[in-house]
């Protein structure tokens, strides 16, 4: 690949101040979070960790990098010079209607799923946390959906809603009378369907999660608000909640992120429709790359601003979590 002009220069010169600031604040956040941590007498040198970090650097650094090197690029495929122009792919980003329309879009999508599967997870966590045969076989079940693959999950819903034949169309035709309920042809229920999908995958991963942070509570506190007479609503607000917070931080982490990227289940079920509808801002990336224009400067500027929000989600969550390590002296 040939820049014209200094631009490889230009580039690599902010890659590399930007590398050398990300490096310093990582270290500087792990010390922190490390401070007060147990001290050891050192055992190893730290030669053992060398393969991780060099799968680490060849999988993920360097291709990092690399993507923040082409977002400073007018690059499109077919159509040379690659030319050097700075902040101009992020800003044309920031400023356009489509992106700002996938982008709010995005996170009304992210946050609305991972409330409602965060919610009938704690619901069922709730009723399956006591010990015994039963809630073992059940919780046990919950973990099915998690082995297998997506594209599986996806062909399965696929011939659950396929207009006319579904079992789904055949259900909503005789509960409602509607013959062809198209549940992706059109906005609501588009992403009621969505929801409906990506709750059935990934529901059984929150509750899980939560059914092993409520089984690891420690006993006291709820025997001491059993003395007091407090009702099990109460021992769930003031004594398990409060309890569950780093678990929940953590649950919501990773559905979190999970969430704002939907690109597989939009490109399998509605390819952004109907009219644009489910064009959240994976997609809309991947089409700016890969469509018909192939801008791959402009779609790798865009990768990086949704980066930015995912670490900004992910930042605070785990802030959150590590609050108090950060803030001992």
């Amino acid at each position: 690949m040939e820049v014209a002009g200094n631009g490889t220069l230009y580039a690599l010169a902010i890659v590399a101040a930007i590398a050398v600031l990300t490096t310093a604040g990582t270290i500087f956040v792990v010390r922190q979070i490390g401070r007060n941590a147990p001290r050891r007498a050192p055992r190893h040198t730290g030669w053992w960790i060398t393969p991780a970090l060099a799968y680490v650097t060849a999988l993920t650094i360097i291709p990092f990098y690399y993507l923040l090197y082409i977002s400073f690029l007018n690059w499109n495929v077919g159509l040379p010079p690659i030319t050097f122009i700075g902040l101009g792919n992020y800003i044309s980003s920031v400023f356009s209607p489509s992106f700002q329309t996938a982008f709010l879009l995005t996170l009304e999508v992210g946050i609305g799923f991972t409330a409602f599967q965060l919610l009938m997870g704690m619901g069922i966590a709730l009723l399956l946390h006591t010990p015994g045969k039963m809630a073992s076989f059940v919780t046990t079940s919950f973990i099915l959906p998690l082995m297998m693959t997506p594209f599986l999950i996806y062909t399965i819903w696929f011939g659950l809603t396929t207009p006319l034949v579904g079992w789904l169309n055949y259900f909503v035709r005789l509960i409602t009378g509607n013959i062809n309920p198209l549940f992706f042809a059109k906005s609501p229920q588009v992403f009621f369907t969505l929801l409906t999908i990506d709750t059935w995958e990934w529901l059984p991963f929150v509750v899980v999660i939560l059914v092993a942070g409520l089984r690891a509570l420690p006993n006291s506190p709820l025997e001491a608000a059993a003395i007091d007479g407090a009702s099990a609503w109460s021992k769930f607000i003031h004594v398990q909640l409060p309890l569950l917070r780093p678990v929940i931080a953590i649950v919501l982490l990773f559905r979190v992120v999970a969430s704002l990227s939907l690109l597989d289940s939009i490109e399998f079920f509605t390819k952004g429709g109907p009219g644009g509808d489910t064009t959240v801002l994976s997609y809309f990336i991947y089409l700016t790359g890969f469509g018909a224009e192939e801008r791959i400067g402009l779609a790798s500027a865009q990768s990086f601003i949704f980066l930015i929000l995912v670490f900004a989600i992910a930042g605070a969550l785990m802030f959150y979590i590590y609050r108090g390590s950060l803030g001992r002296r």
